[in-house]
């Protein structure tokens, strides 16, 4: 399984973009039959991500505990990244 952690903050409109990416490419990908999990974290809730990961922006996407992207890729990014991740998995 994939592991998908979408680093958020309260009234940012790219984190609202890279969620809803995000969702988009991850239903493409069930169909496919890759088995992806995703959680949105409030990095202001959950200070400590923030600090984990050494962000000091958001939005951000973790992919099995690897910070991947600092900001707001594109759904073709965000499905090659996951898609490599499945890979690995196997």
């Amino acid at each position: 399984m994939v592991r998908v952690e979408v680093l958020t903050s309260p009234n940012c409109t790219y984190c609202t973009v890279l969620k809803m990416r995000v969702n988009k490419v991850v239903e493409e990908l069930k169909a496919k039959k890759i088995d992806v999990a995703v959680k949105e974290v409030d990095v202001l809730k959950q200070p400590e991500i923030r600090l984990k990961y050494e962000i000091t922006s958001a939005p951000a996407l973790v992919i099995n505990g690897k910070l991947i992207f600092i900001g707001l890729p594109r759904e073709d990014e965000i499905r090659h990244r996951i898609e490599e991740a499945a890979v690995k998995e196997t």
